[in-house]
């Protein structure tokens, strides 16, 4: 194991605290589960004997149209990262990630000691190497072809290494929760921070085939232990009121999408944000100074805080999340505009 880095959380962790307008949260606001019906009181849970867990496996498999034994949960989507990227790890295998992708693909992968090797984003695995990616893409806000996400399952089964597809966006797109093909090594993982908004429970989960799930769950043990019972019990019943969540999100996102393509296109930016199914985008510019840079004048100008490419592997770039109240980040929108036409 070797030391690694994560810089997009460390600017986070510097900057939120106290920023005026952070375009830098890719979830929805945390909810208050208590006025959807949701039941939360632990003397309940306690009294009733609930297996949290047999029943939250229960509902995802209902959900995915899978069995129950293709899923475990994790105590949110980084754990699922750091399993995956250790069992591919303890095989020696070579790990393939797309170029641009959510910074913890690259570092905890390298943290662990695989070899990574960065592709472009329509490049595919070659034999005998895993893959890791986010589906949608973080940061650029777009899916993969259902093609490619299946000739990556099929590689890694034919060649006895491992995928993860990280789809903690994907009920962003909007469609009923689609149903998971379990294939031999490929790890599908979620988590309830994002689309629910609902970070504070640390919760997740992976769909994969038995032997998978058994390597997931002997790995979980040895780190964490066992995800908490009764948080486990809510979050199947949140996934039971998803049409609420899902109202709540489309609602939102599609006003604030709007606003941030018509930004993009008055400053001659250049981003995906119309095609994008996610509440966040990433946003190319022309001007030569760097990102992290351009991401420090952007926050003492404006106090809108974004998120540089390069915590992404972009260069020229900076990703934009739009998960505001749309009065707010028609705010923050007026002021980006001012500062890059200066800047152009």
């Amino acid at each position: 194991m070797q030391d690694s880095t994560f810089d997009l959380y460390d600017w986070l962790m510097e900057n939120v605290p106290g920023t005026k307008y952070n375009l830098s949260q890719s979830g929805m606001n945390q909810v208050d589960i208590s006025r959807i019906g949701i039941e939360t009181d632990f003397a309940e849970f306690a009294s009733a004997g609930i297996d949290g867990e047999k029943f939250f496996r229960k509902t995802v498999a209902t959900l995915h149209s899978v069995d129950e034994e293709n899923v475990t949960s994790t105590i949110g989507g980084s754990q699922a990262i750091f399993i995956a990227a250790s069992i591919m790890a303890m095989n020696h295998e070579i790990v393939s990630i797309p170029v641009p992708e959510y910074e913890p693909m690259f570092s905890v992968p390298e943290m662990v000691g695989l070899r990574v090797n960065r592709i472009n984003s329509g490049g595919f695995p070659g034999k005998e190497t895993s893959f890791m990616l986010s589906d949608p893409n973080n940061p650029r806000g777009v899916r993969y072809r259902k093609e490619a996400i299946e000739q990556i399952a099929e590689t890694a089964a034919e060649n006895s290494t491992h995928a993860l597809i990280d789809e903690a966006f994907m009920d962003f797109s909007y469609e009923k929760p689609q149903r998971l093909k379990v294939s031999e090594g490929t790890i599908f993982s979620n988590t309830f921070s994002k689309f629910y908004g609902l970070g504070f429970m640390r919760t997740g989960y992976v769909i994969s085939d038995e032997e998978t799930i058994a390597k997931v769950d002997h790995l979980r043990s040895l780190f964490t232990g066992g995800s908490s019972s009764y948080f486990l019990w809510i979050a199947a019943q949140i996934l039971q009121k998803r049409d609420y969540f899902y109202n709540k999100a489309k609602k939102l996102v599609d006003v604030n999408r709007k606003i941030v393509s018509d930004f993009a296109d008055e400053t001659g930016l250049i981003s995906e944000v119309g095609s994008g199914s996610t509440p966040y985008c990433l946003m190319r510019y022309r001007s030569k100074i760097n990102p992290a840079d351009l991401c420090r004048q952007v926050l003492s100008k404006t106090g809108a805080l974004l998120s540089s490419g390069e915590y992404f592997g972009s260069e020229s770039s900076f990703r934009l999340c739009f998960t505001l109240e749309t009065e707010r980040l028609t705010e923050a929108i007026e002021l980006l505009t001012d500062f890059f036409k200066a800047l152009s």
